[in-house]
C-alpha cells in the first residue's frame, strides 16, 4: 500500500492530482486529539479499487508547518440490490 500512495507523500502532489482538501480538520473535541485529519478527496476516483487511485487521502500536521500523509480509502458511490 505504501507504494502504491507514494505519490501522495507530498501533500502538493495529491492536490496537484485533484485532491481537494476539505474545509476543516476533524478532531476529537473531548480529547483533543486527532481523529481523522485533514481529509481530501478526488472524486474521479469514487468506486475505484485501485489502491494507488483512493477516493481518499488522510493527512496530519506533521509538527513543521507542512502536512504527512496518514492513510488512505476508497468506497463505492454505486448501490446494489439483491
Amino acid at each position: 500500500m505504501y507504494a502504491a500512495t507514494a505519490p501522495y507523500q507530498v501533500h502538493g502532489k495529491a492536490v496537484e492530482a485533484g485532491y481537494v482538501p476539505d474545509k476543516y480538520c476533524v478532531f476529537d473535541r473531548a480529547g483533543g486529539t486527532g481523529a481523522l485529519g485533514y481529509p481530501h478527496f478526488n472524486h474521479a476516483y469514487d468506486n475505484s479499487v485501485d489502491p494507488a487511485k483512493p477516493a481518499a487521502l488522510y493527512y496530519e500536521d506533521d509538527g513543521r508547518g507542512g502536512k504527512r500523509l496518514v492513510g488512505s480509502s476508497g468506497w463505492s458511490t454505486t448501490a446494489t440490490r439483491s
